[in-house]
């Protein structure tokens, strides 16, 4: 699975919008139910658009979900373009 994500112009991201996956699926389970169908999400991310939006990042064994871009995600909002 491919973990680059695109650049989206004008984006600002702070490090509190860098979430570790357990306890993103903690504060957001109307989002993912549990870490299992959160794993699965992402395991599939080339083909439900993660990837394309750029919400999940992999860093020194660690899985990061980007809170802005999932909220694009979840909205359809268009890359590039401010909410």
């Amino acid at each position: 699975m491919s973990t680059a994500s695109k650049i989206i112009p004008n984006e600002s991201l702070a490090l509190d919008d860098f979430i570790p996956l357990p306890q993103f699926v903690e504060r957001h389970p109307q989002i993912w139910r549990n870490l299992a169908s959160a794993r699965h999400a992402i395991f599939n991310a080339d083909t439900n658009g993660l990837n394309e939006y750029g919400c999940i990042v992999k860093r020194a064994n660690r899985i990061m979900v980007v809170k802005p871009r999932v909220a694009k995600w979840l909205a359809g909002g268009t890359l590039g373009k401010s909410a």
